[in-house]
């Protein structure tokens, strides 16, 4: 791959996205989450940034519609997403193209030069494209926070109010850990070792760390009277994360790519239903007992 030396690169998830010029990227404008990440590794995709539209990028076929801030399109030469305006018009703003072999794509800036002077690094697109590129790379994205100690890590998922915010405070202020993300979590499975990773994506907490560990346990989280864990069978687990992730669902192969991902997972990290408390005991808790996983 022929790498841009006049680009901002940031890795999320051990994703490498180049973006270039630099020259359309205001630096004032880039959310400090987005800084934290940026690196020089050798990048995987590349984006080259353009302004003015897409020719023919209608000629596709849609794919999936939010009925909001974007849709979906697949041609023959790839994927296409289409970032459009709160207006009531729903005028496209942003035409991102990504080749089928997820290594290399434009983004182009649409409107006059006021309208469309910059590219900024804007979480929907985010979040879209490494949805995108993890599905080929073992890995998902998950409604969840996770924290690490000396390079382990737990992860904790479940719906909205099932008390992912309250476990994360509770990490937060226990010494000696870091929390990974209060929010979307990614986890890959690297070199033969499932690791969760924190993203730039955060809640009240405000989690948003570059840094990944390697996965120890995985909790589902529901509000209990105590702190009590139960061994949740593999096919139960995979059912039930699922519910809490942002796979591909438009697409056939990404689906099967995830649900295979979840399941060498659930087979390989061991995955609890928790009850708990909300205090500070839980962290000890989930620290001092040895988690296993179902034979």
């Amino acid at each position: 791959m022929v790498e841009a030396s006049n680009d901002i690169r940031v890795t999320i998830g051990e994703i490498v996205f180049s973006f270039y010029p630099s020259v359309l990227i205001d630096p004032n404008t880039v959310q400090q989450t987005y800084r934290d990440f940026q690196t020089r590794e050798a990048a995987q995709v590349l984006f080259n940034i353009q302004r003015g539209n897409s020719p023919g990028w209608q000629d596709g076929e849609l794919v999936f519609d939010s009925h909001g801030a974007w849709r979906l399109w697949r041609n023959p030469m790839g994927w296409i997403i289409e970032l459009r305006s709160p207006s009531p018009t729903r005028a496209p703003y942003q035409i991102v193209t990504l080749d089928h072999e997820f290594k290399q794509g434009r983004i182009h800036l649409i409107g006059d030069e006021t309208q469309a002077r910059f590219f900024n690094f804007e979480d929907i697109l985010m979040e879209l494209l490494t949805v995108l590129l993890l599905s080929p790379r073992r890995g998902l994205l998950l409604h969840a926070c996770a924290a690490s100690q000396e390079g382990t890590g737990w992860v904790f998922a479940g719906q909205s109010g099932a008390g992912k915010s309250t476990m994360a405070r509770l990490w937060r202020e226990a010494p000696q850990v870091n929390l990974l993300s209060d929010e979307r979590v990614i986890l890959r499975q690297v070199q033969g070792e499932f690791r969760a990773y924190g993203t730039p994506w955060y809640s009240d907490a405000r989690a948003a760390s570059p840094e990944s560990a390697r996965l120890e346990g995985i909790f589902l989280l529901r509000h209990g009277a105590q702190n009590t864990a139960r061994q949740l069978e593999p096919a139960e687990a995979v059912t039930r994360l699922l519910a809490c992730s942002f796979p591909p669902y438009w697409d056939a192969q990404g689906m099967e790519n995830a649900l295979g991902f979840l399941g060498e997972l659930c087979q390989s990290v061991p995955c609890y239903e928790l009850g708990f408390l909300p205090q500070p005991e839980v962290v000890n808790y989930i620290r001092e007992k040895q988690w296993t996983r179902c034979s």
